[in-house]
């Protein structure tokens, strides 16, 4: 399999290995929320012609959207924090009845 020439979008720049791989798969440009704060990925890149690129802003928008749909489910933040919230009055139950048995 190859993706000579392609551009991957991913949500943080990729590590070392990763960036290996991506390298031996052909990718030449790599686009992520932010650049690499590691000059040698950076530099590492340039030499082999791979293009770094940042997210604008509303592409970073658009995809914290679409991970947020996929993760929660399609829920809002309203739902979320009531499930949250009632995760944590039945942990602190489970916690309380557990003290009163010991």
């Amino acid at each position: 399999m190859s993706a000579e020439g392609c551009t991957i979008y991913i949500t943080m720049h990729p590590c070392r290995r990763c960036f290996a791989a991506l390298v031996a798969f052909g990718v030449r440009r790599i686009v992520s929320r932010r650049l690499p704060s590691d000059e040698r990925t950076r530099r590492a890149a340039k030499e082999r012609g791979i293009e770094m690129a940042e997210f604008t802003m509303e592409q970073n928008r658009a995809q914290m959207e679409r991970i947020n749909g996929l993760v929660n489910g399609g829920r809002t933040d309203e739902e979320l924090m009531r499930i949250a919230t009632e995760r944590r009055k039945r942990k602190e139950m489970k916690r309380i009845g557990q003290g009163e048995r010991r």
